[in-house]
């Protein structure tokens, strides 16, 4: 910063070694643990949260913002990192919840103001009833489309909403 900015004439760390961090694991969310979440979600919201990250892959902002409009019969349209859009399929149980959740101007999740839930919200109930936090249950998903997809790097991609297949590759556990 100091170089860039003009502050010093040359960059100090200029031969410093890049930092490497060893790669952990991510956890993934279990089918009893979502199991288990389901059994004690208080409200239908809370039950759709769950649902939708495990069965949709959808991130943790995704989730607080989903609005009636972006649902088309079994269809839900995302619009994710960087306004990039993609296509998930509901499960009938999953559009019943949805169908279920009180509505306040159009979002499913409504927070104060007319605005949608904070996704801090989401991800503190998520936590809470899973015991892993809303990125686990994207994993999860990511990890079962992969699996039935005939182990499809590629689908698994576009579920995600990735732009790039190694990161994908991150995601689905095998």
């Amino acid at each position: 910063w100091a170089h860039k900015t003009g502050l010093v004439p040359s960059n100090p760390a200029a031969d410093l070694p890049p930092a490497r961090t060893p790669r952990v694991k991510a956890r993934t969310a279990s089918d009893a643990q979502i199991a288990a979440g389901l059994l004690i979600a208080r409200t239908v919201q809370q039950e759709a949260w769950i649902r939708l990250g495990a069965e949709c892959g959808l991130r943790v902002h995704e989730i607080a913002k989903v609005h009636e409009g972006d649902i088309d019969g079994e269809w839900l349209t995302v619009v994710g990192k960087g306004q990039q859009s993609r296509t998930v399929w509901l499960s009938d149980r999953l559009r019943d919840v949805l169908d279920r959740c009180p509505r306040r101007h159009g979002w499913l999740f409504p927070g104060k103001s007319g605005t949608p839930v904070h996704p801090s919200t989401v991800w503190r109930a998520v936590r809470e009833l899973v015991n892993v936090n809303t990125h686990a249950l994207r994993h999860r998903a990511g990890t079962t489309v992969y699996r039935a997809g005939g182990n499809d790097l590629r689908l698994a991609q576009e579920f995600l909403g990735h732009s790039n297949p190694t990161t994908t590759a991150r995601y689905v556990h095998v």
